[in-house]
């Protein structure tokens, strides 16, 4: 897309009421609600070997950070205690992604979003 171009879609939007509206990169990877997305830090015009660029610098990396999170991954467990009879062994179960706390029953992980497979877990 040409820099033209993209000034005409931005006045045409602005004029129709979203000149306050926040910009943001949708991104291709899924998400739950909203589409994933980062915003815009700034706008820049290319120099040396990036002449005759408008460069975009997002807020965060586009990169995505995670695999599909829809795609279950087993949670990580850790064994806590003995089962003597006297202390009772305790499973603490951990998000693979992100390392939040994860109740058994957890589809999803409620920090990041990840899918959990239970049947994989050990």
């Amino acid at each position: 897309m040409k820099a033209s171009e993209l000034s005409k879609i931005l006045h045409f939007y602005s004029e129709h009421g979203h000149e306050d509206d926040i910009v943001l990169i949708t991104l291709s990877q899924p998400s739950i609600g909203a589409r994933a997305s980062v915003g815009v830090q700034g706008v820049y015009a290319g120099f040396d070997w990036e002449d005759g660029q408008i460069r975009i610098e997002t807020t965060e990396p586009i990169i995505a950070k995670y695999n599909n999170r829809d795609i279950g991954k087993p949670a990580r467990c850790t064994e806590y205690g003995e089962d003597d009879g006297y202390i009772r062994k305790r499973i603490v179960r951990h998000c693979p992604i992100c390392e939040e706390f994860l109740r058994k029953n957890d589809k999803y992980c409620s920090n990041c979003g990840q899918a959990i497979d239970w049947e994989k877990t050990k």
